[in-house]
């Protein structure tokens, strides 16, 4: 269990952070359920399957290593089906196409890049078009400015993207792209958990008990 509960506690942790994008969340299940798959058995059942006697105590059983490792493989399948169920809606429908903002999953070239979200960004200025036309954004352009934006971002940091923050696009490239930088703020700013909430009712129970509660 120490090998599973290691990958959920890091993708847990990940959960919790105040920064979390829905992209950061599609990227870091992805991660922990593909880390999930090589765990058959994984690093720490491999030293207790690896020697006859473990922590000073003689390795036995009528079932032998081989039930050890089955029963991990079991619980790894149950674990990744369960959590590709729970967070089933974000490979599908417009919470997909939201990793388009994860700059560490752009192509790595210019010229790959040309397609690249193209679709997506059609399909969110749909989405919010109520939202950004009351924000006075202009959706007409949004289309061409997102390939502009690309452009601008391989010339100037084609070797260091990954590296990079929507903040300090912003900063470069807000008053050339200011409509499709738009968009892309109303999408950092979607709550990806419920953790901000669960923050405030544990403060609030802190403040507020049963002994103050007038």
């Amino acid at each position: 269990m120490l090998d599973i509960i290691a990958i959920l506690s890091k993708l847990s942790l990940k959960f919790q952070e105040r920064d979390c994008t829905i992209a950061d969340v599609q990227h870091s299940l992805q991660g922990a359920i593909d880390v999930l798959a090589l765990y058959r058995p994984g690093p720490q059942l491999k030293q207790v399957l690896d020697c006859k006697e473990y922590k000073g105590y003689n390795r036995t059983g009528s079932g032998g290593p081989f039930n050890i490792s089955a029963t991990q493989a079991r619980i790894v399948d149950s674990l990744t089906e369960s959590l590709k169920q729970r967070f089933s809606d974000y490979d599908e429908g417009i919470l997909s196409t939201t990793s388009v903002i994860n700059l560490s999953s752009w192509p790595q070239t210019k010229t790959e890049a040309n397609d690249f979200g193209n679709k997506s960004i059609e399909m969110l200025a749909k989405c919010f078009q109520p939202i950004m036309s009351s924000s006075s954004v202009s959706l007409d352009v949004t289309e061409p400015e997102w390939a502009y934006l690309k452009s601008l971002i391989y010339s100037r940091h084609k070797d260091k993207i990954e590296t990079l923050s929507w903040s300090q696009i912003n900063r470069e490239f807000g008053s050339l792209c200011r409509n499709i930088l738009s968009l892309v703020d109303l999408l950092l700013s979607l709550p990806a958990t419920s953790v901000e909430c669960e923050r405030g009712f544990s403060a609030m129970r802190m403040v507020k008990d049963d002994w103050r509660n007038d």
